[in-house]
């Protein structure tokens, strides 16, 4: 993945709630770390039970089974490996809630190199926005970030006022290939400015189970 493409948004970091990102003007905005999850679209599948950031990485254990480290490459691209993973999980998710006081001094959103949208200060629909880019980026005060990702992935943005709650969520799903369980998966994604350029595709790997030596 070129550098160029992947310029960090600020400083990028693992804490114990998830990646923090610093974008300046833009605020401190904090990534969930990465669920494992079933085919089934309910949000079911391991539980998260240990969580341990170092700032350049982080790795976190699941119950029944499962294990996930996330690292700072030299590139500013971050590695996420996924190994022992029980069936039936095909895919994890990582997001981020926009809360209700941000909304209302306002925020936008972007997909790929489209035009900005606005976020309603109001509920309006559930679904603000899905698709699958390359670049999705939220901004605020005038600066933000860009998730960079190496292949096409599904990207929801749902508005969650509707159903009662104070947020609006930003949700990341990354299938593994053919939506097929497999027991072992590295993927990398980048976060970059808004106006950072698309970065080179790189497939994700599945590889045989071994346990990565950090």
């Amino acid at each position: 993945m070129a550098v160029a493409a992947t310029a960090p948004a600020a400083d990028t970091r693992c804490t114990d709630k998830g990646l923090s990102i610093d974008a300046g003007d833009g605020g401190v905005w904090t990534l969930s770390y990465p669920r494992l999850l079933d085919p089934v679209d309910k949000g079911s599948g391991p539980e998260q039970i240990t969580v341990k950031p170092d700032g350049s990485g982080a790795s976190m254990t699941y119950a029944p089974s499962g294990q996930l480290t996330i690292d700072q490459q030299r590139d500013g691209s971050w590695l996420v490996h996924v190994w022992d993973i029980p069936e039936p999980v095909v895919k994890f998710s990582f997001g981020y809630r926009i809360a209700p006081e941000r909304i209302a001094q306002g925020v936008s959103w972007s997909a790929d190199d489209a035009a900005a949208q606005d976020v309603p200060k109001t509920k309006d629909q559930v679904h603000l926005y899905q698709g699958n880019p390359r670049k999705f980026s939220l901004l605020y005060n005038g600066a933000g970030f860009a998730l960079l990702y190496p292949i096409k992935t599904w990207t929801v943005l749902d508005d969650q006022r509707v159903w009662g709650k104070d947020f609006v969520g930003l949700g990341c799903i990354y299938y593994f290939p053919n939506k097929k369980h497999v027991p072992e998966i590295s993927w990398t994604f980048s976060v970059g400015k808004p106006d950072a350029a698309m970065p080179a595709t790189r497939p994700a790997m599945v590889m045989p189970t071994t346990q990565p030596t950090k």
